[in-house]
């Protein structure tokens, strides 16, 4: 499937588009408190922050593959990298494997990684 981006013909000021952002906004000028089961489709008043960090472990951002900074250095398009990829890890498994030098392993988004551990995206050749 190819699909052409089309150019943008007509813009607005950015100042009219925030004028017309304010115009269309209004403010909360009244606040009540329900229970959570019912705070569905509601706007919070104020900031929320969590007391923990959720989920408790460093996760992969994308689909891609888990592997060793050091085993990228020098990297690029035309001088790729050969990486042996020793496992996969989805979303809700824990890693059983260690990434050692000259390896890798196929990690899907929100997969838990070890430290020391960064993802490149799938369009990376290893």
């Amino acid at each position: 499937m190819k699909s052409e981006m089309k150019p943008i013909k007509e813009t607005i000021p950015l100042e009219e588009a925030r004028q017309l952002i304010a115009d269309a906004c209004r403010p909360i000028d009244r606040t009540e408190r329900v229970r959570l089961v019912d705070a569905n489709g509601r706007a919070a008043a104020v900031d929320v922050h969590s007391t923990r960090d959720v989920p408790p472990f460093s996760r992969a951002g994308m689909d891609g593959f888990a592997v060793r900074a050091e085993d990228t250095f020098g990297a690029s398009r035309y001088e790729p990298k050969t990486l042996r990829v020793i496992d996969k890890v989805y979303t809700g498994q824990v890693p059983t494997k260690s990434i050692e030098p000259g390896t890798a392993i196929e990690i899907a988004t929100g997969a838990p990684m070890r430290l020391g551990v960064r993802t490149w995206p799938r369009a990376i050749t290893v």
